[in-house]
């Protein structure tokens, strides 16, 4: 790849297309890494970086956003690989999962018994014996919204096939 994050994005871009379209997957996958890669550096260097040009190019208000477009960059590979890796939604899911039990659980009650309700409640089969409507409205936005990505992961991946 090229030594500028720009060209190096660009042509990660072309190629992903290139590869798209003579039906080469492992290509496809390959290219968008590279993108992804250069796409943090890019970001990095807009929003800390003492090069002449990236002071020239992004300075005041728009070196701010830069730098919250990094975080969001970050945060989205966290939470699910922004869109590429199926690991780090399970991942993601299971450390939700574990905050809802943390939340549910009660000084002296049985942890068995957090983890069924815990289940119970993020999965939609909730019967009502749990008063604590914030944790269910929680639970059910957290779902939805993992259900989403994850149907976004599964469409990205196998639309490449």
């Amino acid at each position: 790849m090229p030594g500028y994050e720009n060209v190096a994005l660009e042509l990660a871009r072309a190629l992903r297309v290139n590869y798209a379209q003579t039906g080469d997957s492992v290509g496809v996958n390959k290219a968008i890494s590279a993108e992804l890669s250069a796409t943090r550096t890019h970001l990095q260097k807009a929003a800390w970086s003492n090069e002449a040009h990236y002071r020239k190019k992004h300075h005041g208000l728009n070196r701010v956003g830069k730098f919250f477009e990094y975080y969001w960059f970050c945060l989205l590979d966290i939470i699910w690989g922004n869109g590429e890796s199926l690991l780090k939604l399970l991942r993601t899911l299971s450390v939700i999962y574990a905050a809802f039990a943390i939340w549910l659980f009660q000084p002296g009650g049985s942890v068995t018994q957090t983890i069924r309700d815990t289940f119970l409640i993020f999965w939609g089969s909730y019967d009502g014996s749990i008063r604590r409507p914030v944790l269910v409205a929680c639970a059910v936005a957290a779902r939805t919204m993992l259900l989403a990505l994850f149907v976004t992961v599964l469409v990205r991946r196998l639309s490449r096939r």
